[in-house]
């Protein structure tokens, strides 16, 4: 399952979280979803090169989860964007 987190999902499920310098409503959903599976959360972007793209995948990140939900989506929603 895909999710772009730096395109405004015009729905309840986010928060303001940093990017770039700048406050951006960013979809909880992929965060959510990991805290409540336990599964592991694979980050990739498409680099452009030349006239196409290359996906990176190699990005590895470490989710951080504690009793406090709001404060587990919050932390890791931002290290995700």
């Amino acid at each position: 399952m895909a999710f772009l987190p730096d395109i405004d999902p015009r729905t309840p499920n986010g928060i303001f979280v940093p990017f770039f310098g700048r406050p951006a409503y960013t979809t909880t959903v992929p965060v959510n979803l990991a805290r409540s599976t336990k599964s592991p959360m694979h980050l990739a972007m498409l680099v452009r090169e030349g006239k196409g793209y290359r996906l990176v995948t190699h990005f590895h990140f470490q989710e951080e989860w504690t009793e406090d939900r709001e404060g587990d989506i919050r932390r890791n929603t931002e290290k995700m964007t």
